[in-house]
């Protein structure tokens, strides 16, 4: 059926125990008495439907369908059809339904629409590259149904979630862009069974992804701006959420409640207003190789008893501590993880087993301390410390404390940080001979030179370096000598030779050298 116009108060295309095509018709406000291809037909899902297939197989496309006051397109008692390109908008309930019925979806525009947009009731099929805006209910729900391949649909402006799974429904949700929902972005419910990833996810009332008892892989999506948390897993959720980036939660970044577990891995988390990963009631996570930064609390934080594995994360820049531990949890790992302040907080009625975590390793760079000679007093070198492409600055973010700095030697600097920083970090410099100074560089015989300097009472020997190279870039020879005269013999009679001097300490097996002496040139004999 084709080419038709219906409008007025008795609008309906059916189809029943038949095969074929609906297409181009354009259908507004149908209402309770049926206009029939098949007047015998009399089941409930027919009232006021804009088209309808009954145990019928084919096609429907590129139909216009408005203000139909119930279902846009249905189909039911085991259809199954491909529906596509048509436009539907304003339907009292569903955009585009199935019942017991095989049903793809693709490249539809539903809009306007006073429940779902989609809507699947103990159905399969696909769903894909449908734009889907305005509704009152779900953009897409599955009651006991099975989306193989939801995919690519442009999800906006739904008064509850985005994507919708109920009772024992599975679905792979893939590439949508899904914004300005009432409820969560993609919402699935105890029993059922959920795959999302590279997902476009933004400006959720609620939750970017919830699960309540469902068992999910969320992987690689991008969640913005979620008005509570980017993912929160409640009521003995169980999910694998991995690679996705979470970013300005207005809560939590990702969430356990309840007895909900899995496996958190290599995700990164910015700018939650709240905590970056949050774990509570008896949840046990297994949370590793996550990146967390900006958060406006704790970066992770685990309270009433719950438990799990903490490690190889990176925590960055939290306004309170790294780790929260509170609230009698128990059987807590935290190991080898990044931290920004260093600062793990475990309450009196917690417990938790700590090991190999490290303070700012990866993100505060200290510039290297040149040696500094010798003085007989305490030297206090500044030290330059960066976090990230940040300048830290001595007073505000951290002090400084010196041990073993008035020897030769390596000296110790401890870097403590403060304000918006904590934790600490270590440097060290050598403290070496001073400079010495030549006294006379002489060649009294061929073939030999003889070289004076200062005295240095603290230096246990003397190195003496001579070249046929100003600039000692090359050539170079030394010899070492325990007094204040040096012989050199066997060079080049009638070359201009240079030669500098420098003192050297050994302390603990190790030999300190001084800064060299300013180099004099002699001509050999």
């Amino acid at each position: 059926m084709y080419d038709n116009y219906a409008s007025g108060s008795n609008c309906l295309i059916r189809m029943e125990n038949s095969e074929g095509s609906i297409h181009n018709n354009k259908i507004v406000n149908s209402s309770d008495e049926d206009v029939s291809l098949i007047e015998s037909f009399t089941q409930e899902y027919s009232t006021r439907t804009g088209i309808q297939l009954s145990d019928s197989k084919g096609e429907i496309y590129d139909n216009s369908i408005s203000r139909v006051c119930a279902n846009g397109i249905s189909l039911i008692n085991g259809s199954d059809a491909s529906v596509y390109r048509n436009n539907v908008t304003g339907a009292y309930n569903h955009g585009i339904a199935a019942y017991d019925s095989v049903i793809s979806v693709s490249e539809n525009t539903v809009s306007d629409v006073r429940v779902n947009g989609i809507y699947l009731d103990h159905s399969s099929g696909r769903i894909k590259e449908n734009n889907i805006a305005d509704t009152s209910g779900q953009g897409i729900s599955l009651k006991d149904s099975k989306a193989e391949d939801c995919s690519g649909n442009i999800i906006f402006e739904t008064d509850k979630n985005g994507v919708y799974l109920s009772g024992k429904s599975s679905a792979a949700v893939t590439g949508n862009i899904i914004s300005q929902t009432g409820y969560n972005g993609i919402s699935a419910g105890a029993n059922s069974s959920l795959s999302a990833s590279d997902n476009n996810i933004r400006n959720t009332v609620q939750n970017g992804i919830y699960l309540s008892g469902a068992k999910a892989d969320i992987k690689q999506n991008r969640i913005t701006a979620s008005e509570v948390n980017g993912i929160r897993c409640v009521n003995s959720a169980h999910a694998d959420i991995s690679g996705n980036m979470i970013t300005a939660s207005q809560s939590h970044g990702i969430s356990f409640n309840e007895n909900a577990d899995g496996i958190v891995n290599n995700n990164r988390v910015m700018l939650s207003s709240l905590n970056g990963i949050s774990i509570y009631s008896r949840c046990s996570p297994e949370v590793t190789m996550n990146t967390v930064s900006s958060s406006g609390g704790y970066g992770f934080v685990l309270s009433g008893h719950a438990s799990g594995l903490i490690m190889e994360n990176d925590i960055i820049e939290s306004r309170k501590n790294d780790i929260r531990i509170a609230d009698k949890c128990s059987d807590v790992k935290i190991c080898n993880n990044y931290t920004g302040k260093g600062s793990i907080s475990v309450s009196k009625d917690s417990k938790s087993e700590q090991s190999g975590n490290v303070t700012y390793s990866r993100y505060v760079s200290i510039s290297k301390i040149s040696s500094k000679s010798y003085s007989g007093k305490n030297i206090t070198p500044d030290v330059k410390i960066k976090f990230g492409p940040k300048t830290l600055k001595k007073g505000r973010d951290y002090t400084l404390s010196y041990s073993g700095n008035n020897s030769i030697g390596t000296a110790s600097v401890k870097i403590k940080f403060k304000g918006g920083y904590a934790g600490a970090e270590k440097a060290s410099f050598s403290i070496v001979p001073q400079k010495q100074i030549i006294a006379s560089v002489k060649s009294s015989k061929k073939g030999c030179m003889t070289v004076k300097y200062k005295k240095d009472t603290k230096a246990s020997g003397y190195q003496i370096q001579y070249s046929l190279n100003k600039s000692f870039a090359k050539g170079n020879k030394s010899i070492t000598a325990s007094g204040t005269t040096g012989s050199v013999n066997g060079i080049s009679a009638g070359k201009t030779y240079y030669v500098r001097v420098r003192s050297y300490k050994k302390v603990n097996g190790k030999n300190y050298y001084g800064f060299w002496s300013d180099a004099r040139s002699i001509k050999i004999k």
